[in-house]
């Protein structure tokens, strides 16, 4: 193997998430940064969380989980632009940077997301799991993602206390 093709592959599998083959949460920070500053810093972040899902693994098992992560992952890149930067940043925590989404075109995106996600079913033995995800949605214009993700974040920990299965937007207070 040429050393251009041994790096390439080495390159992405330090980048991405074995399971789901997306981008991992150090990827993702890096990629989303570049694409801040090629955006001229305008962006929008959608933090996804799937709800309920400790209790899913500890219920079902972690095969059921690893099923639910692929599923997910599948149906959020089939759903989304080329130019959008997509990755797992925590063990059952997707995000998504938007490059010139305003918060009008993430919330759009957010909730197409959560109605594909809450109609899809995964089956176990002879149950039907219907699966939900929550949505914060924050965006800025610093050309910097930290402080987007943070705030998507805090609008993450909002939908989850308001009762999952939503989305909700950051505002500055």
């Amino acid at each position: 193997m040429n050393s251009f093709l041994k790096e390439n592959t080495v390159e992405k599998q330090v980048s991405t998430d074995e399971l789901t083959q997306v981008r991992n949460r150090r990827a993702f920070f890096v990629d989303g940064e570049r694409v801040a500053k090629d955006y001229e810093g305008f962006i929008s972040l959608i933090m996804i969380d799937i709800d309920n899902f400790r209790q899913i693994n500890d219920t079902h098992g972690h095969i059921i989980g690893d099923i639910i992560l692929k599923k997910i992952t599948a149906l959020i890149e089939n759903n989304i632009r080329k130019k959008d930067i997509f990755g797992l940043v925590g063990g059952e925590e997707f995000a998504l940077v938007l490059p010139q989404a305003d918060i009008k075109a993430a919330h759009s995106i957010a909730e197409n997301l959560r109605k594909k996600i809450n109609e899809n079913e995964v089956t176990v033995g002879d149950k039907l799991l219907n699966i939900t995800c929550s949505f914060g949605i924050a965006s800025g214009a610093e050309g910097n993602i930290d402080k987007v993700y943070a705030n998507a974040e805090s609008a993450l920990h909002l939908a989850k206390n308001n009762g999952r299965n939503r989305v909700e937007i950051h505002e500055d207070l």
